[in-house]
């Protein structure tokens, strides 16, 4: 046999009136809490997954390959590709061109660099790349142009392609 347990009203004495004084607490509505609770959960959850879409997405640096098609490819706070960008006409050609890009900036210049020889748009007159590098941090900076650096290098030389490979990094206060 199971008991119920009641709610029992607060009886008060009132020493100044001699009289008592019953006070019955008021019943809670359930279902108002309840849904005022799942609510502040859901805002919760939603602030949260926006959060974490907003920092992964954040471009902290960006490599610009320059050799008439130009790209930006823009890294997230740990290194990962968040876009490829074209700077002009030829670079949009080009991503049109490319099925894929990689996740890693190693992919997406080995990619992006292989595409520009396919394509000929590096060939024995224009031969000269400009790899640029702008972050906040200038230690990074120089980290990511010498992969890029590396990667490019690695491109020509296993195609065999006679080339001109500058670089530079871009001070965060000045356009590019």
């Amino acid at each position: 046999m199971a008991f119920k347990t009641s709610v029992l009203p607060k009886v008060f004495f009132n020493p100044f009136t001699s009289s008592i004084d019953i006070i019955e607490k008021p019943k809670r509505n359930k279902v108002k809490a309840t849904v005022a609770l799942a609510a502040s959960f859901a805002a919760i959850l939603c602030a949260s997954v926006f959060g974490v879409l907003t920092y992964n997405n954040a471009v902290y640096t960006t490599v610009i390959i320059d050799a008439q098609p130009a790209v930006s490819i823009c890294l997230n706070h740990s290194d990962k590709v968040v876009k490829v960008v074209p700077n002009n006409k030829d670079g949009e050609k080009l991503l049109e061109k490319v099925d894929e890009l990689g996740i890693t900036l190693d992919e997406s210049v080995e990619i992006i660099i292989s595409s520009m020889l396919d394509l000929d748009y590096l060939n024995s007159e224009d031969n000269s790349v400009l790899l640029s590098v702008q972050s906040e941090n200038a230690d990074k900076s120089n980290d990511k142009l010498e992969v890029a650096h590396d990667i490019a290098k690695e491109v020509f030389t296993k195609k065999k392609f006679d080339f001109s490979l500058l670089s530079q990094t871009i001070d965060e206060k000045n356009d590019y």
